[in-house]
């Protein structure tokens, strides 16, 4: 498994990709007539691990990746990592598996709120006290406070981020948590109620103590409060759930990515519009 941060995207230009000679991107889809291409998340710099649930060519029915998903309905073992460095994101426990699902809602990972998780060990986030994470979902219930990305947080034992939906400890809302050695929390509770899908995007900084969510491109909340110092971690991450479980998420998941830094306006939107393409998300 290649860790080596050396191999992510250094910022070139948004036609060209590192793991591919033309203008055409192999995790993108088709190419657009005319010779472009459509965008991919690796077309900007600092991506560390990138998902999408809508792909079948990334999804598999075992840890290893050798049965693929060939229908609706069958347990996904195993995300492909899209960065290229390696971050696969697996559950090995057969009754634990998200299930893929193709239908009226579009394709995506269903999580069912009980025990559905996929994980990485060792995601490595130790060189920078800044990160971006933009994903796509669909809430079913604002019952249960529910992990949707935990990313190192691991309810406050390491240096992490994190969103919760619905918000953590408020009901129907959306939260994100940022912790180098404090923990920061921003809330919209009680807007955004279920059912609700949308793109939710996290930009955090602990030097800055700076943390931000956003819903469907617009800002929903904020914090200044402080996040402590340090760096993030080498930590798991978890989808679908918090790290220690018991946190579970209950909904569809359609694309994830994590950027090793805070992108700018223009580069977020264009990260936020590729997550919410396969969840009839337009901005």
């Amino acid at each position: 498994m290649n860790h080596d941060k050396s191999q992510f995207n250094t910022g070139h230009s948004p036609l060209w990709n590192p793991l591919h000679s033309n203008l055409w991107s192999p995790f993108s889809g088709s190419a657009i007539a005319g010779g472009g291409a459509e965008f991919s998340p690796l077309d900007i710099a600092g991506l560390v691990g990138a998902w999408d649930g809508s792909d079948t060519a990334k999804l598999w029915q075992d840890t290893a990746g050798t049965t693929a998903i060939t229908a609706s309905g069958q347990s996904v073992a195993r995300v492909d990592d899209m960065s290229g460095n390696g971050y696969h994101i697996i559950q090995a426990t057969a009754a634990n598996r998200p299930t893929y699902t193709d239908d009226a809602n579009g394709r995506y990972l269903l999580f069912d709120g009980v025990n559905d998780v996929l994980r990485v060990a060792n995601f490595d986030m130790h060189s920078t006290d800044e990160c971006t994470i933009v994903v796509s979902q669909h809430k079913v219930s604002d019952t249960y406070a529910g992990y949707l990305v935990d990313m190192g947080y691991d309810a406050g034992a390491s240096a992490g981020a994190a969103i919760a939906s619905p918000a953590y400890s408020t009901g129907a809302g959306y939260s994100a948590i940022s912790r180098g050695t404090e923990t920061a929390l921003a809330h919209n509770a009680p807007s955004s109620p279920a059912p609700d899908t949308c793109v939710l995007a996290l930009l955090a900084k602990i030097a800055t103590d700076t943390l931000t969510l956003r819903r469907n491109s617009a800002q929903i909340a904020s914090a200044a409060a402080n996040h402590g110092t340090g760096n993030y971690s080498a930590a798991t991450l978890s989808v679908g759930d918090a790290i220690g479980s018991g946190v579970a998420f209950n909904g569809r998941v359609f694309r994830l990515a994590i950027y090793a830094r805070q992108l700018t306006d223009s580069e977020l939107s264009l990260v936020e519009k590729w997550a919410g393409s396969p969840a009839g998300v337009t901005l």
